[in-house]
């Protein structure tokens, strides 16, 4: 429905941006690494080694961290659908195996880029919101588990 297109394209609109804030991150821990360790001087082969693994190091740490704070939030939200859904005798059961599916990715790609219904859906996924910290639908009032 029209109106489940919405709430997907509010939910993945909220990953966007959160995708974008780890990248900025990610440039600040780069330009914090390069002040630290990047100096006027000539570097051997040993030096520029141990530069890229300590970065790489640092790296992989923040998108390891990142990863796993974009799952939780994700497992927040399913959970909350499925409580509502059992408040509302429904219970819900996916293949998990269908979301590597390169054509369930690229429907949703569409979905994001056309918006729903072409009624200016796309427009709040390129909008650009500052501060947000929580999805914009998340106003239901739940019981936690």
């Amino acid at each position: 429905s029209t109106e489940h297109q919405e709430e997907l394209i509010k939910f993945m609109n909220f990953f966007l941006i959160k995708k974008e804030e780890a990248l900025k991150e990610l440039k600040y821990s780069l330009d914090d690494f390069l002040s630290d360790n990047v100096h006027d001087s000539i570097y051997n082969k040993e030096d520029v080694e141990s530069l890229f693994g300590k970065f790489f190091t640092g790296v992989s740490k923040h998108v390891d961290d990142e990863i796993f704070n974009i799952l939780k939030m994700i497992g927040v939200y399913i959970n909350i659908l499925m409580e509502q859904g059992e408040r509302s005798g429904v219970s819900f059961k996916a293949d998990l195996s269908f979301v590597e599916s390169s054509k369930a990715r690229e429907d949703i790609a569409n979905l994001l880029k056309a918006g729903v219904g072409g009624s200016g859906g796309a427009n709040l996924v390129k909008r650009q919101v500052t501060g947000l910290t929580k999805l914009p639908t998340i106003g239901v009032h739940h019981t936690p588990l």
